[in-house]
C-alpha cells in the first residue's frame, strides 16, 4: 500500500520461514528511511531500521555488483 511518500509491504517467506511488514518513506529525492518488523520460524522477533541517501553518480573504482549466474 502506498500513501503519500510511504510504502507499506507485508511479506511472507518460506526459506527461512518468516513474516512481517516493511515501511519505506521517501524523505527527499536523495534520501529514504525504512523500518521492518516481523517474526521468524521459532517465534523470534525481527526488527530493523535503516536509512539511505544518494552519494553521487560517480562511485570511483567501485563497480556495480553482477547478478549471480543462472543455475
Amino acid at each position: 500500500k502506498r500513501s503519500g511518500a510511504t510504502t507499506r509491504v507485508k511479506y511472507v517467506c518460506t526459506q527461512p520461514p518468516s513474516q512481517g511488514e516493511i515501511e519505506v518513506t521517501t524523505v527527499s529525492p536523495e534520501r529514504y528511511t525504512m523500518a521492518m518488523h516481523g517474526s521468524g520460524a521459532k517465534g523470534h522477533t525481527i526488527a530493523m531500521r535503516g536509512e539511505g541517501r544518494w552519494l553521487g553518480a560517480d562511485c570511483g573504482d567501485v563497480k556495480p555488483r553482477r547478478p549471480p549466474a543462472a543455475k
